[in-house]
Formats: C-alpha cells, sequence, structure tokens
C-alpha cells in the first residue's frame, strides 16, 4: 500500500523515495499526430475541458474528431461534386429561398451569433463543440440530405439557389473551424468556388 503526495509531478511512497506519477499514464501527442493528424489534436484538446481545469485526453476523443475531419471532407465534397460554371457566389434572397434553405440560413446565423459570444467570453471550447453539433447534427444529416431534391429534380432556379445556399453554409463553417482546424479547413476551402 502507498501513501502518496503529489509534489511537483512526483509521488513519494510510503518510505519516501520518488518517483514519476506520470510515467505510463500519459499519451505522447506526437504519436496521435503522426496516427490521427494536428489539426484532430488540436480540436480535442480545446473542446475537451473547461477553462481552469485539467484536460483528460482521450484517444477515442481524437479518433471522433479525426472522423468529424473526414465527415467535413466528405461534405466537401458531395457539395463541388453539385456544382457548375453557374453557381452563384451570392446566396438569394430569403423570399426566393424555398423552408428548408431558409431554415439552415436561421440556425447558421444563430450559430455564428452563439460562437461569437462564446469567443467574447473566452468560451473556446464550447464554440467548438457547438460549430461540431451544427455541422454533425444539422448541416449534415438534414439539410443536405432534404437538398438532394432540388439538386437532382428541381428546375434550374432552384438547383442553382440551393447551391449558393450549401456553397455559402459550407463557407461559414469553414471560417468558424479554422481557429480549431488550420489545415483542414483551409484545404477544404480552396476547392469552394470564390
Amino acid at each position: 500500500p502507498f501513501h502518496t503526495v503529489y509534489l511537483h509531478g512526483l509521488v513519494r511512497d510510503k518510505e519516501g523515495r520518488k518517483f514519476s506519477k506520470t510515467i505510463g499514464n500519459v499519451i505522447d501527442p506526437l504519436v496521435l499526430v503522426d496516427q490521427y493528424g494536428a489539426d484532430p489534436l488540436r480540436f480535442t484538446l480545446v473542446t475537451s475541458g473547461t477553462p481552469g481545469n485539467d484536460v483528460n485526453l482521450d484517444e477515442a476523443r481524437v479518433e471522433y474528431n479525426f472522423k468529424f475531419i473526414n465527415k467535413i471532407w466528405n461534405i466537401t465534397k458531395l457539395i463541388t461534386m453539385n456544382l457548375d460554371d453557374n453557381t452563384p457566389l451570392k446566396v438569394a434572397p430569403a423570399d426566393e429561398l424555398d423552408l428548408p434553405s431558409q431554415w439552415i440560413m436561421s440556425r447558421l446565423q444563430k450559430l455564428i451569433a452563439n460562437v461569437q459570444h462564446l469567443f467574447d467570453i473566452h468560451q473556446y471550447g464550447e464554440a467548438g463543440n457547438r460549430i461540431l453539433s451544427f455541422i454533425w447534427d444539422e448541416f449534415a444529416p438534414w439539410y443536405l440530405e432534404v437538398a438532394k431534391h432540388p439538386l437532382y429534380n428541381g428546375t434550374e432556379g432552384e438547383k442553382q439557389r440551393t447551391q449558393g445556399v450549401m456553397v455559402h453554409v459550407l463557407d461559414q463553417c469553414l471560417r468558424l473551424l479554422h481557429p480549431f482546424m488550420p489545415f483542414m479547413t483551409e484545404e477544404a476551402w480552396s476547392y469552394l468556388p470564390h
């Protein structure tokens, strides 16, 4: 049985011998960067803790964020595959958009306001979690699925309005994520029309 006293990263056993409390108890970040990349690790570190507390780094969470980045790549691929030379660079006025496009635009504006507020009060982790939730839970599974109808079966005007909304929402999401994931967002953003 050990009687431990924590002092500057060292533990003393019952006899007073010192040994490190972290040997075998830490994850090497360089191994995680080699395995998953720098952006998933950075995003995990920022979004895993609350200000003033230690971060309990979990490799499963880094892997989850790696899958999130893969999801963003798939979203980018889906959107860019459905663009053509007539893709508008601006979003049509709200009264010309269909209901799903109006909904996702309103949710995006709410997200931007929330993220700005969270940045203003230095809650960066919560800001990152809100962006992830918007992309993973609203934009990808809901709007992009609904948008396939005007893209593949709608009139040319409906298709162009949907393309404009998709590009705009992805562009804004990449801009919001850029402080957290600079490498991936810059690369994905380069594929969008500007």
